[in-house]
């Protein structure tokens, strides 16, 4: 893993990032996300596979926990790095500090056509810490309807809606969470943990913090009890053979 400090202009910078590429995973560090997303805006022209990997839209005790939107686009970009043999992403120094609290990530692939056991979907559902309701109206929660289950993925802006015949998924499509209509067809989706907590072991955390083992936790505590917890994992965890450069945005200038 290189480390890299990148100190030119703003003009010349993105001719830069192209010399700076040794290797096809690249992450280009900002000092904060608003100049990590300036970057993508700016050089996207150049460079359609940007993406961009942000940090947690709360404050270290803010009473509520970073929105599902956000851990979506952290969870989608991991997924990307372990998966696909090229991608630049651009993220901040805040991102890259912040721990993660796991080691492997699972995710469920559904494609047209494809023959998954319906039963087995549902548990790897649940083990991705989706919530089963009767209606799917919020991210992270899904519904089952006969050969019909619904599902709205923390990494999408719409739910998506699979019919099966059997267990082999014969539609796909996106769908209306308010009027539940389906619309526009897809032809595969990926479906990533409903949360970053979703390998956390509740015992472990009120171990952690020397608290009765039958507590019940909500998101919310989950996620501040998390901060208890040994792990070291970060994003440089799941780059084994990425490139790292500092973007020192003040002597770009």
């Amino acid at each position: 893993m290189n480390l890299n400090s990148i100190t030119t202009s703003k003009e010349s910078l993105p001719i830069l990032l192209g010399l700076k590429q040794v290797s096809k995973k690249n992450i280009y560090i900002f000092p904060t996300d608003k100049e990590a997303n300036e970057f993508k805006n700016n050089f996207s022209n150049l460079n359609e596979n940007i993406e961009i990997f942000p940090g947690w839209d709360t404050l270290t005790y803010d009473s509520f926990i970073p929105s599902y939107e956000i851990q979506g686009k952290r969870l989608a970009v991991i997924h990307s790095l372990l998966t696909t043999k090229e991608v630049n992403i651009a993220t901040s120094i805040k991102a890259v500090s912040q721990r993660l609290f796991f080691e492997n990530l699972d995710v469920v692939e559904i494609s047209i056509d494809q023959e998954i056991d319906f039963e087995i979907l549902i548990e790897n559902l649940i083990h991705l810490k989706y919530v089963r309701k009767d209606r799917v109206e919020a991210k992270g929660t899904f519904a089952v309807r006969g050969g019909q289950l619904d599902v709205y993925p923390i990494n999408r802006t719409e739910p998506i809606r699979l019919i099966f015949d059997g267990d082999t998924v014969i539609e796909l499509r996106n769908f209306n969470p308010i009027s539940q209509r389906s619309s526009t067809v897809e032809k595969s989706s990926i479906i990533v943990p409903a949360t970053e907590l979703f390998q956390i072991n509740k015992l472990d955390i009120l171990e952690a913090v020397s608290s009765n083992k039958n507590k019940e936790l909500d998101e919310y505590e989950l996620f501040q009890y998390c901060q208890n917890l040994s792990s070291n994992h970060s994003l440089f965890n799941f780059v084994d053979k990425s490139s790292f450069h500092i973007v020192d945005i003040e002597r770009c200038k």
